[in-house]
């Protein structure tokens, strides 16, 4: 039940975001995306301190009442949205529409390579996150330097989310920073058992990770938002996150099995930055089409779009 209460809060902060910018979308997706990577630094020492102190029973129901304001800011939402193009409620046409627009987003190309490069990247992206804090215990680093490894994690990825953001509202494409942000990350990931020689260079390790782990969270969720027409900009949103949230269960629990079997983290890390390279390799297929009308536009463009359609609305 969590989990879906999450997933619906999830999207719909995602979808009204877009929804809500024209100009400077990509900067609002980016502190929208660094609100969740700083919740989730903070989320586990402020649960920690509530566990020692009133035990999880009552830790519970004080977290519960921490969040239930969320149910009260989601009735501001609809007042600000704009209708999308040929919307009519309750209408058969709407309906019928709705229906075939299920098939149409996979005749997108850039909608298609972009989700399966993220299934490719997220099947292995939370592995060094997930066992960072064995992996530190099987070197006999102490917890409390381990703790402080996502702390440098966590804050990069914050930095990193907002700085893109607002890159991708300049003259830099979205699409290249994500592929170069899976580069990184895999090469990272690929030095990190040279890295596990001292404790610096593997806080080095962490910060460059988690700050290109932030530099690709933002561009990726903007192109998924941008890369097909607003009337198919919902359906196509929860079908992403339908595989990706199979990719992100399985990865973490398999490289602990490979773990297991071998005795060592380091072959799962070298399997982890394999795939995230993969993953911006995959997107270089998108320069073998031809058309490439339905590839996301830049702020400034999708503005003159937004002109023109009004002008013919009113014409």
């Amino acid at each position: 039940m969590y989990g879906f209460g999450a997933s619906c809060v999830h999207t719909a902060l995602f979808l009204v975001v877009s929804a809500s910018f024209d100009k400077g979308r990509s900067l609002a997706t980016g502190t929208l995306v660094a609100g969740h990577a700083a919740g989730i630094m903070i989320v586990s020492p402020v649960l920690q301190v509530l566990l020692d102190s009133f035990g999880w029973r009552t830790s519970f129901l004080i977290w519960a009442g921490l969040t239930s304001p969320i149910c009260v800011f989601g009735f501001f939402f609809h007042k600000n949205l704009k209708k999308e193009p040929g919307y009519r409620r309750g209408s058969i046409e709407h309906q019928d529409e709705s229906s075939s627009h299920t098939f149409t987003i996979w005749r997108h190309p850039p909608f298609v390579v972009y989700t399966v490069s993220t299934v490719i990247l997220y099947l292995r992206l939370h592995i060094p996150q997930v066992h960072m804090a064995s992996f530190c215990r099987d070197l006999g680093i102490q917890s409390k330097h381990s703790s402080m490894l996502y702390l440098g994690f966590g804050l990069a990825s914050v930095i990193a989310r907002l700085v893109v953001g607002k890159l991708c509202d300049k003259r830099f494409h979205a699409q290249h920073i994500f592929q170069v942000a899976g580069f990184v990350m895999g090469v990272a990931t690929l030095l990190c058992p040279v890295s596990s020689r001292s404790y610096a260079l593997l806080m080095l390790y962490f910060v460059t990770f988690g700050f290109a782990e932030g530099s690709s969270a933002t561009p990726i969720n903007y192109l998924i938002l941008n890369c097909i027409p607003d009337t198919q900009r919902s359906k196509s949103f929860g079908f992403w996150l339908f595989f990706l949230s199979f990719t992100m269960a399985i990865g973490p629990p398999f490289a602990g099995f490979i773990a297991d079997e071998l005795g060592s983290y380091i072959p799962a890390f070298y399997m982890s930055g394999s795939f995230m390279m993969s993953s911006a390799l995959v997107v270089f297929v998108l320069r073998y089409f031809k058309n490439r009308d339905d590839l996301p536009l830049k702020d400034d463009q999708a503005q003159i779009m937004v002109a023109l359609v009004e002008r013919e609305t009113v014409l």
